[in-house]
């Protein structure tokens, strides 16, 4: 606990309101400078800047890995979700709609 050597996080801005959330991510990345982390969520917007590389998991098999930006495609989350998706990204923050 004093020391970790890996943080991990599983959904950890699940049920956050947004400045909570903002700060939890601020922390995350301040902590990811000397400490490596591992994130987990289904929510793209939740991603701290410091995630560099992502896996994608369906029915227990890998589905993507990789550089976040090459993973994290329409195309890729589409197929994961099992519904049209369109990934947008601004800044370093991911976004998904529905698209119909």
């Amino acid at each position: 606990v004093n020391d970790p050597k890996l943080l991990v996080f599983d959904e950890p801005c699940q049920g956050l309101d947004f400045n909570s959330k903002e700060c939890l991510l601020r922390d995350i990345d301040r902590l990811a400078n000397d400490i490596p982390v591992v994130y987990v969520t289904h929510n793209l917007q939740d991603l701290p800047k410091c995630i560099s590389h992502v896996m994608c998991i369906k029915g227990g098999e890998m589905t993507g890995l990789g550089v976040k930006d090459m993973v994290l495609t329409s195309e890729t989350l589409s197929d994961l979700f099992d519904c049209p998706l369109l990934v947008k990204k601004r800044g370093f923050r991911y976004y998904i709609e529905y698209d119909e």
